[in-house]
């Protein structure tokens, strides 16, 4: 991407947030994220860490609202849930000759993808892992000072707390961003 391109994030989870800071860091926006109602903590993050919009999928339609905020469709989607519905979403929000890139990892969810739409919007879509070894640049962001990043990791635990940690992954509150387990 280069700067001024519009995009936006799927999920917002610190997948998404992380996402979001190397977009800002090298002048994407606008930015718009998806999530859920309990994103709530989440989506004020993404605010302050630069998200131009917040959208709750489950109250708007992104197909609808994305287009009416960034006056036209995104230059990417960037999409970190993994969910098999986000991804065909995403594929559907895109531009004309836009990209996608898939990031989120499904759980073994099968995605069946529509390839007549895909093909007739020459979409590209990449998939990595989503840490793709660009520590270089990951520490430049994480040693500027610019975004407070302690902040997507707002849950620490002990070792000995690792039963609650495991518990509070697999059922975060709506307060969860990530969780940490900090050795002594």
């Amino acid at each position: 991407m280069s700067a001024g391109q519009s995009l936006v994030i799927s999920g917002t989870g610190s997948q998404g947030v992380a996402t979001l800071i190397a977009a800002r860091k090298y002048g994407i926006g606008p930015i718009a994220m998806l999530g859920l109602s309990k994103d709530t903590a989440r989506f004020k993050l993404a605010e302050e860490f630069g998200a131009k919009y917040s959208i709750n999928i489950e109250n708007d339609d992104p197909l609808e609202a994305v287009p009416d905020l960034l006056d036209g469709s995104p230059d990417v989607v960037i999409e970190t849930s993994g969910v098999p519905s986000a991804i065909q979403t995403a594929i559907k929000l895109v531009k004309m000759k836009g990209c996608v890139v898939s990031i989120g990892i499904s759980g073994g969810k099968k995605t069946s993808i529509q390839f007549d739409n895909l093909v007739a919007k020459g979409v590209t879509i990449i998939s990595a892992h989503a840490q793709a070894g660009n520590y270089p640049d990951a520490m430049k962001i994480f040693n500027s000072g610019k975004f407070v990043t302690k902040k997507i990791n707002n849950f620490t635990y002990s070792l000995e707390d690792l039963p609650q940690a495991l518990k509070a992954t697999a059922k975060p509150s709506n307060e969860f961003i990530k969780g940490a387990v900090v050795f002594d």
